[in-house]
């Protein structure tokens, strides 16, 4: 089964030289949250938390399953109500 916003990072078997990346894998991004980060990010760089889990394929092979979520900023509590400013 396919979870929207999932993803897995392998190991990679070869590396062909100095460069090639240790690892690599894909996400599956639900349409509808793409859409979202773009509509709420106005143009600025938008943080995606990621969680991972050690697993192990049908295959034996051991990888990273990943999933994604938008972080919230914490909204800032005002100490005084706006009755209490003197102007």
């Amino acid at each position: 089964m396919e979870y929207p916003n999932t993803g897995a990072v392998f190991r990679a078997k070869e590396k062909k030289h100095d460069k090639s990346p240790d690892m690599f894998g894909s996400l599956k991004i639900d349409k509808h949250y793409l859409l979202n980060l773009i509509e709420e990010s106005n143009g600025q760089l938008v943080e995606i938390k990621f969680s991972g889990w050690t697993a192990v394929s049908q295959k034996g092979e051991k990888y990273l399953s990943l999933k994604l979520s938008t972080l919230q900023p914490t909204p800032k509590k005002d100490t005084e109500d706006d009755d209490s400013i003197p102007f």
